[in-house]
């Protein structure tokens, strides 16, 4: 029983499962996030505006402007707010900004690139570009920041393969979520990714400011594989020692021992701060078929264990 309280004290305290925020808070959580963590130097002298791409619902520009942030939703299937939207093309050209910038929230019915056309001076005096599970968008945010020197941060979602003929470094195709996770940060060894504390897709890619002045050099990869598979077999010995000699590792640890379902080398690792994610880790044990850690999991996080078929929706922007 003591143990089982200091791992639910653990839990409690550095992890948070899929229960602690509801699928609703995630634009919350997001939003702090870029106040804090992407944006802090500007907090005394803001100015210009946060554009949320493809952000549907405006329920991240909500969580934006309760964080303090002026913002700019652009998206042209946009279902809310005041809307400056679907500038004619013959009629494209900077358009004047002193009527919208009290405005605390405005909404572009537009893609970004058409934005890039029709309001190039509020692309250009933005605080950042960000997008939550922006689907098509993911990529489009990456390279217009990248190519303007711009504070981004985003958590893709859908890969779209079939859409987009994608092809990394290495010339693999570009298919999985992990995947292009990879593609993306490929365009640049100086972007950073954080995991967010939400259930689902709450991997983040950005780059703040001062990361444009670090030097354009590409670090070495991780190699996590040694902890995973030292999880996967089971060896809770030569993970520690591993870990000991400065061995990175990440969630593919928890995938792998659930996976193999080896319960004690999860209990461990979540107790010495691994990368989690209780989805992972649900979905892997499921795969595995290993009833017991998928039961252990999900008393814990409190949730189900995910369908076997299907793909998560991103509706929810």
């Amino acid at each position: 029983m003591a143990k089982e309280y200091d791992l639910f004290q653990h839990l409690q305290t550095h992890v948070h499962g899929p229960d602690d925020l509801e699928k609703s808070e995630r634009h919350v959580v997001f939003a702090q996030w870029i106040a804090d963590e992407l944006l802090p130097s500007t907090a005394a002298t803001r100015r210009g505006r946060v554009l949320d791409v493809a952000g549907g619902k405006g329920h991240l520009s909500t969580a934006l402007l309760e964080a303090g942030l002026h913002c700019a939703l652009i998206d042209p299937h946009a279902v809310t707010g005041r809307a400056f939207h679907n500038v004619p093309p013959h009629e494209a050209g900077d358009r004047d900004l002193d009527g919208i910038g009290d405005e605390p929230v405005v909404v572009l019915r537009q893609t970004i690139q058409q934005v890039l056309s029709t309001w190039p001076s509020l692309v250009d005096s933005c605080l950042a570009v960000v997008g939550l599970h922006p689907d098509e968008a993911t990529e489009p945010i990456v390279d217009l920041a990248l190519a303007r020197n711009l504070p981004f941060a985003v958590l893709p979602c859908c890969v779209y393969p079939k859409q987009f003929q994608r092809k990394s470094l290495c010339g693999a195709g570009v298919r999985k979520h992990g995947a292009f996770i990879e593609y993306l940060m490929e365009k640049d060894p100086r972007i950073r990714v954080a995991s967010l504390p939400f259930v689902g897709r709450n991997t983040c890619i950005f780059m703040a400011a001062s990361d444009y002045q670090r030097p354009r050099e590409r670090a070495r990869k991780p190699d996590y594989n040694p902890c995973a598979l030292a999880a996967k077999a089971g060896d809770l010995p030569l993970l520690q020692e591993l870990l000991q000699k400065g061995h990175p590792w990440n969630a593919e640890v928890c995938q792998a021992a659930a996976w193999a379902g080896h319960l004690h080398v999860l209990e461990w690792a979540l107790l010495n701060r691994c990368p989690w994610s209780w989805t992972v880790v649900i979905d892997a044990a499921t795969r595995g078929k290993h009833e017991g850690v998928v039961q252990w999991a999900s008393d814990f996080a409190r949730i189900p264990a995910p369908p076997t078929t299907g793909r998560e929706a991103s509706d929810d922007r």
